[in-house]
Formats: C-alpha cells, sequence, structure tokens
C-alpha cells in the first residue's frame, strides 16, 4: 500500500481494494479474510495513504465464489492507471498451477501491474525496463520515465536476445531517448 501510495503522490487518487470470498458449505464454510479482519485493515491502508498525504479511498468487495476474486479486481480497476498487488505468499510455480490474483493480474490485466514487494532500499530507487521493442514495451517506458521523473529514480534499459536486427536496435533507441526526455538521465 506504501508503494502504491508513493507513485500516487500528493496529487494522486489511490483506491484501496479487498476482496473477499467464501469457501465451502454450511459448517465447512470458510472466509478468506474475516469481516472485521478487512475493515481493519482497510482502515490501516487508509491511515498510511493520509501519512504520506495522499487521498484514498477504500471498499470492500465480495466475489460470489474463490475463482471470482480476479474478476472483482479487473472490474474495480478498470479505468485506472496502474495496478499495484502484493506478491503471492507461495511459491511462483503454485501461483501458476493452482491460481493467485497475483498470476491473474500479470497475465491478464488491461493495466500496468506492479507486484510490491517488501523494498530493502527507499521506494523508489532504481528501476529496470525490460523492452522488446514492442508497442507495450513503449508504454512501459512511458510510466517509468513518469515514475522516475517525479521521484528522481535510476532507469536501466534491459532488451534480451541480439540487437543486430536494425528494427529491433531503433525501437530501443526510441525508447532510451523517451526514457532521457522524461527523466533528463541517461538509462
Amino acid at each position: 500500500m506504501r508503494q502504491a501510495a508513493v507513485l500516487a503522490g500528493p496529487k494522486g487518487i489511490l483506491e484501496i481494494l479487498c476482496v473477499t470470498y467464501s469457501g465451502g458449505v454450511g459448517a465447512n464454510a470458510t472466509a478468506t479474510i474475516s469481516l472485521p479482519r478487512a475493515e481493519a485493515a482497510l482502515e490501516s491502508a487508509r491511515r498510511a495513504a493520509a501519512e504520506l498525504d495522499v487521498d484514498a479511498s477504500a471498499r470492500l468487495i465480495h466475489a460470489p465464489d474463490a475463482a471470482s476474486p480476479w474478476r472483482a479486481i479487473h472490474q474495480a480497476s478498470a479505468g485506472h492507471d496502474l495496478l499495484v498487488v502484493g506478491p503471492h505468499h507461495g511459491a511462483r510455480t503454485e501461483g501458476i498451477l493452482i491460481g493467485s490474483v497475483t498470476t491473474e493480474a500479470l497475465h491478464r490485466s488491461d493495466l500496468p501491474v506492479l507486484v510490491a514487494r517488501r523494498a530493502r532500499t527507499p521506494f523508489p530507487e532504481r528501476m529496470v525496463v525490460a523492452t522488446d521493442g514492442s508497442p507495450d514495451s513503449m508504454r512501459a517506458a512511458d510510466l517509468a520515465a513518469g515514475i522516475a521523473a517525479r521521484h528522481e529514480t535510476s532507469v536501466e534499459l534491459v532488451t534480451v536476445g541480439t540487437t543486430q536486427d536494425r528494427e529491433h536496435r531503433h525501437a530501443l533507441g526510441l525508447e532510451a531517448a523517451r526514457l532521457f526526455e522524461g527523466t533528463r538521465n541517461e538509462p
């Protein structure tokens, strides 16, 4: 939540969501998070945003079943600029095989997604933009430039594969130029 608030900044708008669902039937029914705990978590997140001078709204969404949390988040995030989610608490392969909201967001979101992990240094201090020269990479570079410019963050542009292809080199040059234009620092 703090990383999302830092990115939003004092002029930004932050919407905090807590999605719950129940599994099982009758006496075996369990909730992912109890209502009082969810409300307390939302209030704590609102207070943390206020400490960073960020206007934040919070809402609790109840998904109808265990297969629906991602759909609820996807619908609620429509029209926003960035989706910030916490990391999956199990192994990455577990998230891929049985699913997790984080995995769903990374694979299905229409928005840029930040998986907010515990930061060891002040956030954001350094960023890496992975690129393949595609239009989506160009949008990622633009988003990174905006974040870096607001927070005086360094940016490293990384590509995998060969840069022998003229079109690929040209696209990388454009992304580097856009990053420089946005940050006034050589990526």
